[in-house]
């Protein structure tokens, strides 16, 4: 994400799945967060048996996943395992225990949406709010599945929820380096706090939820509702 700055666009991406701070934050360049899992990853130094073991806990929670976004928000173990093909004690032989499954699929979910975690805001403001809702739109009918079953499990795995957290800070910085002009634009420090906190509630996944379920909006009535917000809270910023 970037702000419309001189020199042009800055490419800028939320990257994300332990918490690494990968740079400071910068009104036009939000805080890139990312959060691996290292037993998902390949070492190219491990024996055939460790790397076999990777690839087992990446079937695993990829099944998880899997099933979560073809509609299945609680598969079971039994279910994961058919899924990847293994049986039911490999999954916890892996896996401790079911929370540690969903924090590490959580990482992995990160990595896979990680292509729509970018955006490139430039032109009028009416350029970006149409850019914006429908990057919104992508981003948001996306994560949707794994994001509501992550919200049941947050409860009781606590790294889930911490992500979940993590996520919409990114999702807010996404909203503030898009419109950093119109928010530079607000003299008092106490509106344009109030702003940005409105501004990222009015455009969260939470508002998204909204009018996606109880408004039963289709996405691109979610995504015009979105420009309307945009358009009130911050075009006359």
């Amino acid at each position: 994400m970037t702000g419309v700055t001189g020199g042009g666009p800055r490419r800028a991406k939320l990257s994300a799945p332990q918490t690494e701070t990968l740079g400071a934050h910068r009104r036009t360049d939000p805080g890139l967060v990312r959060m691996v899992d290292p037993t998902l990853i390949e070492d190219a130094s491990a024996d055939g048996r460790e790397l076999r073991s990777r690839r087992t806990r990446v079937a695993i929670v990829e099944s998880w996943l899997d099933l979560v976004e073809g509609g299945n928000t609680s598969p079971t173990a039994r279910e994961i395992a058919d899924r990847a093909g293994i049986g039911l004690r490999t999954v916890f032989q892996h896996f401790g225990d079911m929370e540690a499954l969903y924090s590490s699929a959580a990482a992995l979910h990160f990595e896979r949406i990680a292509p729509f975690l970018e955006l490139y805001p430039t032109g009028s403001f009416a350029d970006r709010v149409e850019m914006f809702c429908a990057h919104r739109k992508r981003l948001f009918e996306r994560v949707t599945p794994v994001r509501r079953a992550a919200m049941h499990r947050a409860m009781s795995a606590p790294d889930v929820g911490s992500m979940l957290h993590i996520a919409d800070q990114g999702f807010a910085s996404l909203v503030w380096s898009c419109f950093e002009p119109e928010l530079a634009s607000i003299s008092d420090p106490s509106s344009a706090a109030t702003i940005k906190l409105a501004s990222a509630t009015a455009l969260s996944w939470t508002a998204w939820e909204y009018l996606r379920t109880s408004a039963k909006l289709s996405s691109s009535g979610a995504a015009d509702v979105f420009a309307v917000s945009c358009d009130r809270l911050l075009g006359k910023a």
